[in-house]
């Protein structure tokens, strides 16, 4: 239908003239036809009232907008039909090899350039080069860590675009997967095959899954929770972490399994960790909010370790421990449902101390001079007296304060966009990490700038951050990783938990009570000194400590090397919840399972990585090339992009982690230097590898030693969003022809 027919067969008291037509306004009370309508020379219709009534009222009051003036905008013609969409497919460099056109009639023919042809294109891929859709942004993505969605068609990738994601296909759809394109994502962190619930797309998955096997880190496969594809999934409200796992199952060869463990989702934390006043905090609030249990628990403990201030602590040799806590709720941008777990925790600590809750909290992190005037000192100078005061006193300066500083040590710093801190680091000459580190570790604080020399001592900084996997894998430098600012933190993944459209609502007197007991153990934190374990929890903690203090290779190895400290940071909180000056087994228990939690998470998030890109690429290369590679050929591998000397460090760094050697080998010219790895890195590349979310040996050696839980009470808090098995086969099925 045409615009002019749309606004015509709306209007009343329709008559034709000269010039196009005339009708009843709808804008106003019109006895006397006193609207014009006619065709613009450009294809608009034109609307006037003599009356003096705006276009837009008069389109408004016949249920359209102004968009429906403008003519019809048809498609390029196509040998199936005028064009309703096309899609660019370029290479590496963003050239354009050819175009799938998508008809008004869901068919898909092809096109690439051809400066010979009368149109300039010629309608087939005969001799085009056939690559991934959006390539520049997969191989971006590949190279920066990120996820990457495959789908079955260009709608998909545009709807998980939007969603945040990076996203691509195949041209042909279902069934036209080739080898060469498992080429171009070779070396992916994590791989994501969202399969359409029909036959031909689930079939699909299999072919896309068998040709990425053991080329990229991590290849999951998975389906719509809702709808027939990823863009009715995203249409239905859902997010990219909320697909469901797909019949094909996961790489290992497990049958079945759930959701969480197909999609690498860390198992729901264990029950343990839901002890006393935390543990009720959670079941208070959960059941009336979509945040994560694991967000509502985590940041409660963070906000009570700050808000009980410098008294409490614990010792490890020389070392003293205040209870402070950084922390990572990881997820999707605003899925996770992060921000809302935090006004829970917000509501409960300000009916428990509002002076904290009125000066304490703090975001907007950018440098490290800028935190220490957060919690600074007072500042003495000295000021030159009078000359009458001087032969008075006998003294020529006096000293007199220039700045009272900060009383209050506490700070409680919410930081909603931690990628954004995480790209401040990487600046020169920034300090935040030195300073961060140092809060964490005993609060006195220094900047030895000589523009702002600030200092602070015996301050409280406990941290919440919140990102996205893929922000945190791309932002988080190794030079952080490696110089403990990461293992400073607990990673905590979180998604929304549940659906409640019309929210929910926590009775106000059981949060009163809640808060009631809170603010007795805050009253009696404040009273304790150093906390100690008891014997039975002192038997626990030799048992799992082996196991804690051990090191772990590569990424993930980096960002969990303050296990020790953690766990006992924890048991702490635990145990003052309890009001209790000693750590029992109980505390300590509760402390190792959100650990565990913590751990699974974090291998989730870094899986394998070695925190070194360029390294990790070439070990997956290696790994796959039995007959080894030659530097030439490695250096292939970044087509150009990564430095002589960045590989060279990458070899090195492989070389002193034992997975790699050279050998000098003879050709027809100069000797060469080939590269393999070690036979062990290629068994563990073979070998199915554990699923991320099963328990540490730690977690499994208290677990051995603690009494059998009682009858009825749960195993987990399982947080996952409640799932539909929606099939619906039925649908669009893109073909091209």
């Amino acid at each position: 239908m045409s615009a002019v027919d749309k606004i015509l067969q709306r209007l009343e008291g329709v008559k034709t003239t000269p010039s196009g037509w005339t009708a009843r306004c709808p804008a106003h009370d019109d006895r006397k036809p006193s609207l014009s309508i006619k065709k613009g020379d450009d294809g608009r219709v034109l609307v006037h009232c003599h009356a003096g009534c705006t276009p837009d009222s008069v389109v408004a009051r016949l249920g359209l907008t102004l968009a429906d003036l403008q003519p019809e905008q048809r498609g390029e013609w196509t040998p199936y039909g005028r064009a309703a969409a096309t899609y660019d497919y370029v290479d590496e460099r963003g050239v354009l090899l050819f175009q799938v056109c998508r008809t008004e009639t869901k068919q898909f023919p092809c096109r690439r350039p051809d400066p010979g042809a009368k149109s300039g294109w010629k309608w087939s891929l005969t001799g085009a080069r056939r690559v991934l859709y959006r390539l520049p942004r997969v191989l971006d993505a590949v190279r920066e860590g990120e996820a990457v969605f495959i789908v079955e068609g260009e709608r998909d990738v545009h709807a998980i675009e939007q969603a945040g994601g990076v996203a691509t296909c195949n041209p042909g759809g279902a069934g036209q997967w080739r080898d060469e394109y498992s080429e171009m994502l070779r070396g992916a962190a994590r791989v994501v095959v969202v399969a359409d619930k029909d036959k031909a797309g689930r079939d699909h998955v299999q072919g896309i899954r068998a040709s990425l096997n053991g080329k990229v880190d991590e290849l999951l496969c998975v389906e719509a929770r809702t709808g027939k594809d990823a863009a009715d999934h995203l249409a239905a409200g859902h997010g990219l972490d909320e697909f469901v796992a797909g019949p094909v199952g996961p790489l290992t060869g497990e049958a079945g399994g759930d959701e969480s463990r197909n999609l690498g989702w860390p198992d729901p934390v264990d029950e343990a960790a839901l002890h006393g006043l935390a543990g009720d905090f959670v079941r208070l609030i959960e059941p009336q909010s979509e945040a994560d249990p694991v967000a509502l628990l985590a940041q409660f403990l963070v906000a009570f370790g700050n808000v009980v201030g410098r008294g409490p602590h614990f010792r490890a040799e020389a070392d003293r421990h205040m209870l402070v806590l950084f922390a990572t709720l990881v997820g999707a941008s605003s899925k996770g449902r992060k921000g809302s777990s935090w006004s829970h925790v917000f509501r409960l600590f300000a009916q428990v101390d509002e002076e904290w809750a009125n000066k304490a909290l703090a975001d907007g992190l950018v440098s490290g001079e800028g935190l220490i005037w957060a919690v600074r000192d007072e500042a003495e100078k000295l000021k030159r007296l009078p000359k009458k005061e001087r032969e008075k006193r006998g003294n020529e300066y006096e000293t007199v304060i220039e700045d009272p500083g900060v009383k209050d040590k506490r700070l409680f710093v919410i930081e909603a966009e931690f990628a954004r801190i995480l790209r401040v680091l990487g600046r020169e000459g920034n300090t935040l990490s030195a300073v961060m580190r140092s809060a964490w570790d005993h609060g006195n604080l220094r900047s030895m700038s000589k523009k702002d020399p600030g200092k602070a001592t015996g301050a409280h900084i406990s941290v919440i951050t919140h990102v996205t996997k893929s922000e945190l894998v791309r932002y988080l430098d190794k030079t952080e990783a490696g110089n403990g600012f990461g293992n400073r933190f607990l990673w905590f993944c979180t998604r929304r938990s549940k659906c409640l459209p019309d929210g929910g609502e926590v009775p106000e007197e059981d949060l009163l009570g809640l808060g009631l007991a809170v603010s007795e153990a805050v009253e009696f934190a404040r009273t304790v000194g150093e906390i100690v374990r008891d014997d039975e929890a002192r038997s626990l903690w030799h048992q799992v400590y082996p196991t804690l203090s051990e090191g772990k290779p590569g990424l993930l190895g980096a960002m969990l090397g303050r296990a020790e400290a953690q766990v006992m940071r924890l048991a702490c909180l635990y145990a003052l919840l309890d009001r209790s000056k000693v750590i029992g087994h109980v505390h300590l228990k509760a402390a190792l399972a959100l650990w565990e939690y913590s751990e699974r998470s974090a291998r989730y998030i870094f899986g394998s990585a070695l925190g070194d890109k360029a390294a990790d690429r070439i070990l997956g290369a290696l790994k796959d090339s039995p007959d080894g590679l030659t530097r030439t050929e490695l250096r292939q591998l970044f087509s150009g992009h990564v430095s002589k000397p960045e590989i060279d460090a990458a070899l090195t760094l492989l070389l002193e982690l034992g997975i790699v050697h050279s050998e000098t080998v003879r050709t027809d010219g100069r000797p060469a230097e080939k590269w393999f790895a070690l036979e062990a890195a290629r068994k563990a590349q073979e070998a199915p590898e554990a699923p991320p979310s099963r328990p540490s040996d730690a977690f499994r050696a208290f677990r051995a030693s603690a009494p059998e839980p009682e009858p009825g009470d749960s195993d987990a808090l399982d947080a996952r969003a409640p799932g539909s098995d929606d099939d619906d086969p039925d649908g669009e099925v893109e073909v091209l022809l």
